[in-house]
Formats: C-alpha cells, structure tokens, sequence
C-alpha cells in the first residue's frame, strides 16, 4: 500500500501546499481499501458458514429420514419374528397334543 500511495501522497502534498488534506485524504483512502477489504473477507467467511448451515440442515433432515425408515423396518422384522414365533408355539404344541393322542389311542387297542 505504501508503494502505491507515497507517489500520490507527494503529489498532492506539493500542489495543494497543505500537507493535513494530504495526510487525510491519504489516510482515508488507506482506511476505506483496509476496511472494505475487511469487510469482504468478513462477508466471504459469513457465506461459506452459511452454507456449511445448509449443508448440515440438509443431510442432517436425510440422516433423520434415514432412521425413521430404519425404525420403520425394524420394527417390521421384530413384529415377523414375533409372529413366527406365535405360530412355532401353536405347532409346537399341536404336536404334542397328537402326539399325546396316538399314545393314548395306541395304549386302547388290544
């Protein structure tokens, strides 16, 4: 920044003979390119947060669609395990039953 303003600051200092304005007016230009290109950094650094928000937002809600549908055929597989093992019950004790029968029928004939 020097480099590019001392060969201004020199000029207006010699042709307005008053170094102050100089001085300020070189001064501003200095704060206001310092400031501005603060304030664009700033400004980059807020759009790339903002879209790492929306990122997270997005595969945050996919990550909770994919649980939900986990849960969802989990709860599927529990409820068919459990049938089946209802039904496994059931014939398991017909079984015994007949099982018992033909023993008791076997045990009436001569």
């Amino acid at each position: 920044i020097y480099a590019t303003y001392s060969a201004k600051f020199r000029q207006i200092i010699n042709k307005k003979k008053a170094t102050y304005y100089g001085i300020g007016m070189a001064l501003s230009k200095i704060v206001k390119s310092v400031l501005d290109n603060e304030l664009e950094e700033k400004l980059k650094v807020l759009l790339e947060a903002k879209e790492l928000h929306k990122s997270f937002k997005e595969l945050s809600e996919k990550t909770a669609s994919y649980v939900d549908s986990l849960n969802f055929a989990l709860n599927a597989v529990t409820e068919e395990i459990y049938q089946i093992e209802s039904e496994k019950e059931k014939f398991t004790y017909k079984k015994e039953t007949n099982f018992e029968t033909i023993q008791s029928f076997n045990k009436k004939l001569p």
